[in-house]
């Protein structure tokens, strides 16, 4: 063998470079894409589960949703699977942002009645305000009522977390104090309906 027959069937160190550095981004893009696919199914699988309005579909549909991506990811090409989950997604992302807040619901009597307010420069007018009085957890009178604010009269605002449970849930809620005692606690919360379903 001559020189220039070694040399030429000696393997070039930079295609091996490449090779290497091929490998290395398909490991790093694998390992970011497979987290990101997988949290992506699972958002719009619980997005099924909870947000579809025909209670005794969102199984199904969240089921069908995992498994038939979870059928892709094994008997598809690896790009075909990533296309399939990615345009999946977008459609239920898009079905869950046309979803709206409907106050036509059957909810629970101390949830049923909003509160508003009307504004005449600094007297603020709050209307269907609750005081349920309470005997047991289920055994309770709710009774509503309008009272007007002045602002100028506004001397503390208050904060409060009440925690249940879990240190990372919380119910929040503000409370004014006025000049005369007079007190204005709210929050902003989703709404329970007689089945028992926090809905908004």
């Amino acid at each position: 063998m001559t020189v220039q027959e070694s040399q030429t069937n000696a393997v070039s160190p930079k295609p091996l470079r490449r090779n290497r550095l091929r490998a290395v981004f398909c490991a790093l893009n694998f390992a970011v894409m497979v987290p990101l696919l997988l949290g992506l199914t699972l958002w719009a699988a619980a997005a099924l589960y909870f947000d579809v309005r025909v209670p005794w579909l969102r199984l199904p549909l969240a089921s069908v949703y995992v498994l038939g991506l979870l059928a892709a990811w094994v008997f598809l090409k690896r790009r075909s699977a990533v296309g399939l989950t990615a345009g999946a997604f977008a459609l239920v992302l898009a079905w869950w942002f046309t979803l709206q807040p409907s106050q036509d619901r059957d909810w629970q009597p101390e949830l049923a009645v909003l509160a508003y307010a009307d504004v005449e420069g600094s007297k603020v007018t709050v209307h269907n305000i609750r005081n349920c009085d309470y005997r047991t957890e289920t055994d309770f009178d709710v009774r509503y009522y309008d009272r007007t604010y002045d602002l100028d009269t506004l001397r503390s605002v208050d904060l409060f977390m009440v925690y249940w449970g879990s240190p990372n849930m919380a119910h929040t809620m503000v409370s004014f104090g006025f000049e005369g005692g007079d007190y204005l606690c709210f929050s902003i919360e989703t709404r329970r309906t007689i089945s028992g379903e926090f809905r908004v």
